[in-house]
């Protein structure tokens, strides 16, 4: 049986690999205090699935960094990591210091990850991390992954959040250089799936025109002249299982 650490399993994200690695008969050890404004929900709430249900669940309510304090465990062989303060653009925008936490977060797990030594890691970058300045309403360009090169002028990313998950990359990048810690990260653009907070904008969008049918103005998401790419949770979490080795 496979052993896998999910740290922010508790958040949407990680619930739905949770459910995809637990079917797969995967070990399953889950970590997440459940903070506030997160998105996390305590398993035995999780509307989709219950993972008390698998024998081969663990879950851990407790901040991910107090884990790798106490856990020392050398035989994962993979690590999702998950484990972020963000609650969505709401967030993101009105609680940046709270955000910047993440470089604690990460900077915790990548220590971590030199003495307990995963067979791989899967960290989650963000869309946050490429350069502002292809994303203005003027001149914009479609982003591509060769947009971040560590070895040139990366740019300014989107807030504390944008510049946390470039740090986290460059960590995964300095793992492997210095201790040979095998990872891969991917950057997921706008997941959505029926499970999640509101605070996000598909969900928040399907209400908004819930509740206005039939009124000849709908208002859906700002100015509503942006663009968003949204890809299915169920989607995103085949797509990384199918392309993480």
């Amino acid at each position: 049986m496979k052993k896998a650490l999910i740290t922010g399993g508790a958040g949407f994200v990680g619930r739905h690999f949770t459910h995809k690695l637990l079917d797969m008969g995967y070990e399953v050890h889950c970590v997440d205090p459940v903070a506030k404004y997160t998105g996390g929900i305590d398993p035995e709430k999780w509307p989709l699935f219950n993972p008390y249900d698998y024998k081969n669940f663990k879950f851990y309510k407790e901040d991910c960094r107090q884990f790798f304090k106490r856990v020392q465990d050398t035989d994962f062989d993979y690590c999702f990591h998950l484990a972020a303060m963000v609650g969505g653009r709401l967030m993101i925008e009105n609680n940046p210091l709270a955000v910047a936490d993440d470089l604690s977060i990460d900077s915790e797990y990548w220590q971590w990850a030199v003495k307990a030594k995963p067979q791989k890691t899967i960290c989650f970058s963000s869309s946050a991390a490429y350069p502002i300045k292809y994303q203005r309403q003027k001149g914009y360009i479609l982003l591509k992954e060769d947009m971040i090169r560590f070895s040139d002028d990366i740019g300014m990313p989107d807030m504390s959040y944008g510049w946390a998950k470039l740090t986290c990359e460059y960590l995964a990048q300095l793992a492997y250089e210095r201790h040979g810690l095998r990872s891969v990260a991917y950057r997921p653009f706008s997941g959505y799936g029926e499970d999640q907070d509101m605070t996000y904008p598909f969900p928040s969008i399907c209400k908004r025109a819930i509740e206005n049918k039939g009124k000849s103005q709908l208002t859906v998401w700002g100015t509503g002249d942006q663009m968003r790419d949204f890809i299915h949770i169920s989607d995103c979490v085949d797509g990384v299982i199918g392309a993480m080795d």
